[in-house]
């Protein structure tokens, strides 16, 4: 009897030892909190109210945009800076 709880012990143990269920879990949810860490740096924002990083990129990118949509109409020649 005390060998047979014994062998069911090992048996047990060396099961417990080879399963790997847990680990994919772990590894995802240490690169969706890298991942986070990233995107907070890159959206946080500088001194005060004023947008840094990203941020600031961004509306850069779209303030042009918006200009070029804003004067698609306009008819006259652009000025060079002479």
């Amino acid at each position: 009897m005390l060998v047979n709880i014994y062998a069911n012990c090992a048996a047990f143990l060396h099961t417990l030892k080879n399963d790997q269920r847990g680990v994919t879990a772990i590894e995802y949810a240490l690169v969706a909190v890298a991942v986070a860490t990233i995107v907070a740096a890159a959206l946080a924002g500088g001194a005060g109210n004023t947008p840094a990083g990203l941020e600031a990129a961004l509306i850069e990118a779209f303030e042009k945009v918006a200009n070029i949509i804003g004067n698609a109409g306009d008819t006259t020649p652009p000025t060079t800076g002479s």
